[in-house]
């Protein structure tokens, strides 16, 4: 790419001539590296707009995880933090960050600075990501947001941006926190403890914390507006349809077509649907009890760090975390509709239950909640280890190396049938003491055995396995004597890492004919992509104020995937006394993940049948492709900043754009089910037919469908950041402040292919593309009072209107919110340690989220569920 090379050429231009000069005699005070750049400065000179979420802020939210945190930011949309039954089929429990809408794994996540391993599960897309919920927030002193690309600095994964996680270093004493929080309706509860302790000499440090949080589940049934979707309804449950493989022998039935699938007799009775379609007769039914809005979860996360620094200008680290979370949700079927890898699911005449006489196929699902529910839980367990030695001169030169290690293992269970139980030995006849009808439903003396149905029931778990590896060198610092405006800053250093993933599938997953529903998965050997990488960045003083910032960075990957060289070259000009003019241009990347290229995922979720028009649950296989290539962006920001501290008053605003390409998704299973042709296989037997997808001949529903990971179209989107605060001090009144902060974007233009057009996607839902929600507006509106030990705050929280893409470009109502706090800090409790009360409400006026048709009548991407929520907190010091 020739703009490539004309930007890296400027940035190598700048570097050479900083490595050339000599170290400053002194070294300014009061500097910090901040997040965007390697290199010392101060926060409102950096050149890339960074906003600052600090502790306090967590605090007057009322926030109790790191989702709550990054939910807040009105430049991310479209992350999973609101669990959801459809859009999170294997990553229950986790949370992302999703800056600008451009895909979970686009943002770079850090702690302290450093890498943090990806999650080894998955989303439905694919996308691999960093589970911010392994975070524990009580320990979080800060949270930056850079939400540009930063490739040059940071290398792959930093697309959209970076957020980095600033841990409380350096905290004396013993802090204790709780934080209780229930709906107003339905009684759904999170309890937050909190441990934080920290000692030390002058120069050395420990830190060590504790965080430990509890949720209870909320349940569809719980919420009122969830009965207006249309997702539930499901075609193959229970009861269910059959297909009669010769007449029946029942007079009552004379007359039921052969080869044609007919619905339960007992479907009305059982509370189904009965419907005819150009494929037959099915009875619809509604799953609504079986799914959760918000799953039992409980996390430990445990941290502890120690920091030393010698006179010498030595010093050396070692951080050490763990995190284990386990979500559950309860009530779950016994069993998957029987649709899958057996095959036909064939009733016997001599079964004792079988209304007809006759053999007959069974669609639909063989046990149900009447047969007892079961939990599907999702576990996962994350270590992290960083250590690193540094040396920094008298004049400020600072060299460091560091390692970091991570590695998660997520394990999330199926619940299936063992067909050694279900079947008669040899066969796929179901038993003849199974009763698969609705009768089992409507008459209790029909019911089946519960230890029948025990025996038969069996939890598959598959365990993903993820880890890292990065070892970094640097040298910072600022040469002198070069220029008469001032020192040049510098950071240069060279950088290996590797990931890898992979998971091992329980033996019944492993080998064909043990499960009734789920196919055959192989293991997925652990592979490893690795990177080396040299980078370097200088900034450079034009003038006394102007500055301007080179950066360059060159990554070697291997696999085949190539190599990369992004530079980014961003200018300030501090055109009056706290006014900033800033701007940026810069290439950014991310490199496919080990799973991408060369795992098979396999998920399970509603595909709707084209040639019936009923939803039907099927296996949804996605191949790693070895092909891909590594997404590219071109990224643009310009802006200014404007901070007046004796007047209390900052205002920002930063137009944004980014060119990404090279997207990498899966092929959409949607798209392949839609585009099917309809063929009539026998009499009234209609079935699609198309490439990568599987029908079971004997009922003509879609069994599996099989994609590819690919290199999709592009994402052209921009628009403008905005952040006004003022802070007013008062002598008699005490202080008040107002805050505000939101994101508009201008434009969110999609091609779903690489040749394919550009399509509009700004202020739709993109169900039917590879990209998520993108509203036209978001934002934040904070009103503080501070008056001795009393603080109020109230925060309005603003997503705009959109369009239902899947339903007629119906439109998304609006989404505001009113939250509500009073604080009380009562100074020198314990001695010299202060406690703190919070009293609050997050959405007052108990909102309900705007009724989407379908998803259970609201989209989990952009709203919360809960409503009404109500908490009290207390923070100690010892």
């Amino acid at each position: 790419m020739s703009y490539r090379l004309l930007l890296g050429s400027c940035c190598v231009a700048a570097l050479i001539g900083t490595a050339s000069g000599q170290e400053l005699d002194e070294q300014e005070i009061d500097e910090i590296v901040v997040t965007g750049t390697n290199i010392k400065g101060d926060q409102f000179q950096a050149v890339t707009p960074v906003d600052v979420y600090g502790r306090e802020d967590v605090l007057s939210a009322g926030f109790s995880t790191a989702s709550d945190l990054v939910t807040d930011i009105p430049a991310n949309y479209g992350s999973e933090a609101n669990r959801s039954a459809f859009t999170q089929n294997n990553t229950l429990g986790t949370a992302q960050v999703n800056l600008r809408g451009l895909g979970l794994g686009a943002t770079l996540v850090l702690t302290n600075g450093r890498r943090n391993t990806l999650s080894s599960t998955f989303a439905n897309d694919g996308s691999q990501f960093v589970d911010i919920n392994q975070i524990p927030l009580s320990l979080i002193e800060r949270a930056e947001v850079v939400k540009t690309g930063a490739s040059a600095v940071y290398g792959s994964d930093a697309v959209a941006g970076v957020v980095n996680f600033v841990t409380r270093q350096g905290f004396e004493g013993i802090e204790l926190d709780a934080q209780y929080q229930t709906t107003t309706e339905d009684s759904q509860e999170d309890l937050t403890l909190n441990f934080l302790a920290g000692f030390g000499s002058d120069s050395t440090h420990v830190t060590l914390a504790a965080t430990y949080f509890d949720r209870s589940e909320l349940r569809f049934t719980d919420r009122d507006f969830t009965d207006q979707g249309t997702e539930f309804e499901i075609a193959t449950a229970r009861p269910g349809s059959f297909v009669l493989l010769a007449p029946p022998a029942d007079p009552d039935f004379a007359g039921t077509p052969v080869g044609r699938p007919i619905v339960d007799p007992s479907c009305a009775a059982a509370g189904g649907n009965p419907l005819t379609t150009p494929g037959g007769q099915f009875c619809q039914v509604s799953t609504r009890e079986q799914f959760s809005l918000v799953p039992n979860e409980e996390r430990l996360a445990l941290w502890g760090d120690i920091r030393h620094e010698a006179p010498n200008g030595f010093g050396a680290f070692v951080e050490v975390s763990y995190a284990d979370s386990e979500a559950t949700v309860t009530g779950r079927p016994p069993s998957l509709p029987g649709a899958g890898a057996s095959g036909a699911l064939v009733v016997s005449p001599a079964n004792q239950f079988n209304p007809f006489g006759a053999p007959a196929v069974f669609v639909g699902r063989p046990f149900d909640l009447t047969e007892g529910g079961v939990d599907e839980t999702s576990e996962s367990e994350t270590w992290r280890v960083a250590t690193g030695i540094s040396h920094e001169t008298d004049s400020g030169r600072r060299a460091e190396i560091s390692y970091v290690h991570a590695e998660n293992d997520f394990t999330i269970a199926f619940n299936d049938l063992l067909a050694s139980v279900f079947f008669l030995p040899g066969t796929n006849v179901i038993r003849n003491d199974i009763n698969v009808f609705g009768t089992a439903q409507t008459d209790p003396a029909l019911a089946n055995d519960p230890a029948i149905v025990e025996a038969a029931t069996v939890s598959v778990p598959i365990d993903f396995e993820s880890s890292m590896d990065v070892v970094d060198a640097s040298i910072s610092g600022a040469a002198g004597g070069l220029l008469d405006s001032g020192p040049i800053g510098y950071a240069l250093g060279v950088q290996w890492r590797a990931n890898r993933s992979g998971f091992d599938a329980d033996d019944l997953f492993n080998t064909p004919g043990q499960l009734v529903f789920l196919f055959p998965t192989d293991d997925f050997e652990e592979e490893t992509i690795s990177a080396a990488s040299v980078y370097g960045e200088a900034q450079i003083p034009l003038t006394d104020r102007v500055d301007l910032q080179a950066a360059l960075r060159y990554e070697s990957y291997s696999d085949g995937i190539g190599d990369t060289l992004d530079p980014k070259v961003a200018v300030t000009a501090e055109v009056a006394d706290g006014l900033l003019l800033r701007g940026s241009v810069g290439t950014s990347f991310r490199a496919p993940t080990p799973l991408q290229t060369g795992g098979t995922t396999n998920q399970v979720g509603p595909i709707v049948n084209p040639c019936t028009g009923q939803r039907v649950a099927a296996s949804l296989v996605t191949n790693g492709n070895s092909d891909l290539n590594p997404e590219e962006a071109v990224t643009y920001s310009a802006g200014f900043a404007y901070d007046n501290r004796r007047a209390g008053f900052r205002f920002s605003a930063d137009y944004w754009r980014y060119d990404y390409e090279d997207v990498i998704t899966r092929e959409s299973v949607e798209a392949v089910a839609a585009g099917a042709t309809c063929q009539t296989v026998a009499p009234g037997v209609v079935v699609p037919v198309a490439d990568g997808l599987s029908v079971n001949p004997a009922t003509g529903q879609i069994s599996q469908i099989e994609v590819n990971f690919v290199n999709a179209g592009e994402i052209e989107t921009d628009g403008l950041d905005v952040s006004l605060g003022y802070t007013r001090d008062t002598d008699s009144w005490g202080s008040f402040s107002a805050d505000l902060m939101g994101t508009w974007v201008a434009s969110f233009d999609v091609a779903e292919t690489p040749d394919g057009p550009s399509v509009d996607r700004l202020g739709s839902r993109n169900v039917t593309s590879f990209t998520r929600p993108a509203p036209e507006l978001r934002g934040n509106l904070q009103l503080g009072w501070e008056l001795g030990p009393h603080r109020f705050t109230a925060i309005t929280r603003y997503t705009d209107s959109y369009e239902d893409d899947l339903n007629g470009g119906a439109e998304i109502d609006s989404f505001t919110t009113l939250d509500l706090q009073y604080a009380l800090t009562m100074n020198d409790t314990f001695g010299d340690k202060d406690t703190l009360i919070r009293i609050g409400a997050i959405n007052v006026t108990d909102e309900d989220p705007p009724f989407v048709l379908d998803r259970g009548g609201y989209d989990p991407l952009l709203a919360d569920p809960r409503g009404r929520l109500v908490y009290v907190g207390i923070t100690q010091g010892f």
